[in-house]
């Protein structure tokens, strides 16, 4: 009688031991799927980098002040159609830069109206063709290139197009 008793505690723990490893088996074929069908693994590693990546941006941007421009409404350059730009560009310079931040900050001498133009120059002379992304690129450089001779106590380091609609 014991020994019954010893082989159905055997028997017992054997099909405990065998359903464990049915469903470890299950639940790794179902994570090798995942990672295979769906990219699981790139994913995890693409969303990793990119919390790298705005946590970098957080730390540059606290860095810098901006100055904004009011909006403007622009015509481009193309000939075959009447079309226009809607844009609101701010520059980033340097926190830390408070001569700089006075003089764009000035009442007394009034830098708007000399940096709204030099952009709007640019603007102008731009066709609708050319705001793919590198086009966007080159434009921030030039509106950089015309707007620092403009500015006696510190440079621009960066220009941001808040709002970019072409029409």
């Amino acid at each position: 009688m014991s020994e019954n008793k010893n082989a159905n505690k055997a028997d017992g723990v054997s099909k405990i031991i065998i359903i464990l490893l049915v469903l470890l088996i299950v639940l790794i074929g179902a994570f090798g799927s995942y990672i295979f069908f769906f990219g699981g693994a790139s994913k995890l590693h693409a969303d990793s980098a990119s919390n790298n990546t705005v946590s970098a941006l957080t730390i540059t941007s606290a860095d810098e002040n901006t100055y904004s421009l009011d909006e403007a409404v622009v015509n481009l350059s193309d000939t075959d159609a009447q079309r226009y730009l809607k844009v609101k560009v701010s520059f980033g310079y340097d926190a830390k830069s408070s001569k700089l931040k006075n003089e764009l900050e000035s009442e007394t001498v009034n830098k708007k109206p000399i940096l709204s133009d030099a952009v709007n120059g640019i603007l102008r002379s731009k066709k609708s063709s050319g705001f793919t992304v590198k086009g966007i690129e080159d434009t921030k450089q030039q509106i950089l290139n015309a707007v620092n001779p403009v500015l006696k106590n510190g440079k621009i380091s960066h220009v941001y197009f808040e709002e970019l609609v072409v029409q």
